[in-house]
């Protein structure tokens, strides 16, 4: 189904006749309203090849274009509030995600709930692959590998349901991290429910430097006269204080009412805070837990999740931790706790750390430095870019130089070589835990995925 995507073409064709129609207006009044010698002698060849000279004057009125361009600015940006007033009318509910770790997953489990009860929903993720989810199910890549994310995909693609005939729902993560940009975004997506999964150090280049100022900035997203749904513990207050200020209503959830046995029936590692924010949401909607919890199971993953893939390397057994899309230092602690509490991580293997450095990611690679120094790594890899600044901050943080093995930038299989010649003992297996960032290590996964005992990850059970 392609409805989305003929509808996206019909808006691009739309702006570019606009903007074809603005541009026209401004090279028939330009040389009137300032009658400069070289820009008529300019654009005069265009004017008579057309025969505008002839039907418009001469106009020596600098006012007159001035105010025409206003009108013309007014009555655009009139369109456009209307056009979007009438989009939003179509799609009564509207649940806009953010959150430091957890939002992809949180807005695929909503969706899915919601989904299955037999909602009418459009899902918008923004995760390792921005994805768009139609109301059958049905997913698609938003943009190519190489273009950016621009703010303008959440009003198209709003415009572009309404036009489909609307839906009963939309559930969309929140695209900006920059303060001003949340805001924006918000208040296009104009949430009828807003999602604050937690506050963790992140970004802090641009929504820091303290974790107060994160809390306060992603609290952007809080709607007016609306729900604000949150598992954040530790900042709530600063939460609460925002939704105040815009009359809207908190709603705290505990993880803790979520039952382990859950969480084994998902085919990948999700955390309790997730399931738990997706229940209350869908409590507000009036859907039953038992229904929303079939339609989270049946949810697909976002491609950035932890994995866990256990594969042969020179009759070592090596089990991957793939947690590189888990890139703050909190986060991938907890990642950490929780597979040790559910054994997948067990002391009776060989445990290896591994971190991947991109140079863009300066203060991430110290960060991780610092607490991968701290912990139970027999060995810690590097590989990619700017390794050395790993290398000597955490060394400085007390872990010997010698257990660190810096292979700089490589390729797979250089990796894989690596992994085929560690030292274990006689029938000792190799657990490498994978963090840092997940852009540019992407062909390792694939290449051990094809190592591993299945195709996908192996659901992670608990034992306790």
């Amino acid at each position: 189904m392609d409805w989305w995507k003929s509808e996206l073409r019909k808006l691009s064709l739309r702006r570019l006749g606009e903007t074809a129609f603005l541009i026209t207006f401004l090279l028939i009044w330009l040389p009137r309203a300032i009658p400069n010698q070289s820009i008529i002698a300019f654009l005069w060849p265009i004017y008579h090849w057309f025969g505008v000279d002839y039907y418009i004057p001469l106009v020596k009125a600098p006012g007159v274009l001035i105010g025409s361009i206003l009108a013309c600015f007014v009555a655009g940006f009139v369109r456009e509030y209307v056009a979007d007033s009438k989009a939003i009318a179509k799609i009564p509910t509207r649940i806009h995600v953010t959150g430091i770790r957890g939002k992809t997953t949180t807005t695929r489990l909503i969706g899915a709930a919601l989904r299955n009860r037999g909602w009418r929903v459009v899902t918008k993720t923004t995760g390792k692959a921005a994805t768009l989810i139609d109301p059958e199910g049905t997913e698609r890549g938003i943009r190519g590998h190489r273009e950016q994310p621009n703010l303008r995909e959440q009003p198209r693609i709003i415009e572009s349901v309404a036009d489909a005939g609307g839906a009963d729902a939309i559930v969309f993560e929140c695209m900006a991290i920059r303060p001003k940009n949340i805001i924006a975004e918000s208040k296009v997506v104009r949430s009828t429910i807003s999602v604050i999964t937690n506050v963790r150090a992140d970004h802090l280049d641009v929504m820091g430097p303290s974790l107060e100022d994160v809390a306060w900035n992603l609290s952007g997203i809080v709607p007016s006269n609306g729900v604000v749904v949150t598992a954040e513990k530790k900042y709530i207050p600063i939460i609460r204080k925002r939704a105040e200020e815009k009359n809207a209503k908190v709603v705290e959830v505990d993880p803790d009412t979520v039952p382990d046995e859950n969480l084994s029936k998902f085919s990948y590692m999700i955390f309790k805070e997730n399931i738990a924010i997706a229940l209350k949401v869908c409590e507000l909607l009036k859907v039953p837990p038992d229904e929303a919890l079939k339609g989270m199971f049946d949810a697909k993953p976002d491609p950035g999740l932890t994995r866990i893939l256990n594969g042969m390397i020179a009759n070592h057994d090596v089990r991957l931790i793939a947690a590189f899309g888990v890139n703050d230092v909190d986060s991938t602690r907890l990642v950490f706790q929780e597979l040790s509490r559910r054994r997948v991580i067990e002391e009776q293997r060989m445990l290896v750390g591994m971190f991947h450095a991109r140079e863009d990611r300066v203060t991430r690679t110290l960060e991780f430095a610092q607490v991968m120094a701290q912990m139970p790594f027999e060995k810690i890899l590097v590989v990619g870019e700017m390794t050395n600044l790993f290398v000597s901050q955490a060394t400085r943080e007390g872990y010997a130089k010698d257990k660190i093995v810096n292979l700089g930038t490589v390729d797979p299989p250089a990796i894989m070589d690596f992994l085929s010649k560690m030292p274990l003992k006689t029938d000792q297996a190799l657990t490498l835990f994978g963090c840092g960032n997940m852009i540019g290590i992407e062909d390792f996964i694939d290449a051990f995925e094809k190592l591993s005992e299945k195709p996908d990850s192996r659901p992670v059970e608990s034992r306790n």
